[in-house]
């Protein structure tokens, strides 16, 4: 009986072992995860703007608060963001266990390095957030 596709994510990496490029999401599915979690932050952005009108501090929270409160609980308690849920993928740590929170953290604080996005074009397809964290985006359906 073959898994329903929308079950949510698990990882395909029960114990230690070397990842490999099959293991690894896919350019084109962060790329999906990325614009549907850009779409939510943005709407979550637009509700605080409207609500802080000329509010600097809740502009600012929305700028840099807003990413750190969306993507920090979802990849470390769930182990995935819902464009990740919706794309099948999950973040793990380098050696296919459960990423920590203070993985995750570094993750989500390495967003916010000018032009990080970029890093998706590296050979290796680990962006930055990835590497500096010690995580990777897998494959988990």
């Amino acid at each position: 009986m073959s898994q329903s596709p929308y079950a949510p994510p698990t990882s395909m990496l029960a114990e230690r072992r070397e990842m490999t490029r099959e293991d690894l999401a896919s350019t084109g599915q962060r790329f999906v995860n990325s614009l549907i979690d850009q779409i939510a932050l943005g709407m979550l952005s637009g509700v605080f703007g409207a609500v802080a009108g000329q509010n600097v501090w809740i502009q600012v929270f929305a700028i840099f608060g807003l990413p750190i409160a969306y993507y920090w609980p979802f990849e470390s308690f769930y182990g995935y963001t819902p464009g990740k849920l919706l794309t099948g993928n999950r973040v793990v740590s380098e050696d296919g266990t459960e990423a920590t929170g203070v993985q995750i953290l570094k993750r989500t604080l390495a967003r916010f390095i000018p032009f990080e996005p970029f890093s998706a074009f590296r050979r290796s397809g680990i962006m930055w957030h990835d590497s500096l964290s010690k995580t990777r985006v897998i494959r988990s359906r």
